[in-house]
């Protein structure tokens, strides 16, 4: 479960810091209902375009934009080189991730970068982690 912020002190998932990229190529059909499944979430979410001739971007308000002829892979690279966060995730746009997809995809790398080096135990932490969310059939990126 999330902490709460209380009194202005961020938690430690504010603190590590999570960015979000997510590729993108021509998506105003599917772009709204992730952007609205991220909405209130504390972490950096940067839109990587591929080259878009729709109305993709203009739906992307409030978001970390990229810009450039990039195909998927490309896309992800340029993502994590400006992240700001320590962690990164990736989704892509005909994607719907649960609501608690962030928290349970990140905590096992939040513990591990909140441990002090040298404290790591076999099983007790780990380097990557992968999650499943429901996609939406009409992406064709």
């Amino acid at each position: 479960m999330e902490k709460v912020k209380q009194s202005g002190i961020p938690t430690k998932r504010e603190r590590i810091g999570i960015s979000i990229v997510i590729p993108v190529l021509n998506e105003e059909k599917t772009i709204k209902p992730l952007l609205s499944a991220l909405k209130g979430t504390k972490a950096e979410i940067i839109i990587v375009d591929g080259g878009s001739t729709d109305n993709t971007l203009k739906l992307c308000k409030g978001v970390k934009i990229i810009r450039g002829n990039y195909n998927r892979s490309q896309a992800r690279n340029i993502g994590v080189a400006k992240a700001k966060g320590k962690i990164i995730v990736f989704t892509d746009a005909g994607c719907i991730p649960e609501e608690d997809w962030l928290t349970n995809i990140t905590s096992p790398l939040t513990l591990l970068l909140s441990k002090e080096k040298g404290t790591r135990r076999g099983g007790e932490v780990c380097d990557v982690v992968a999650g499943y969310y429901r996609g939406l059939p009409q992406n064709t990126f």
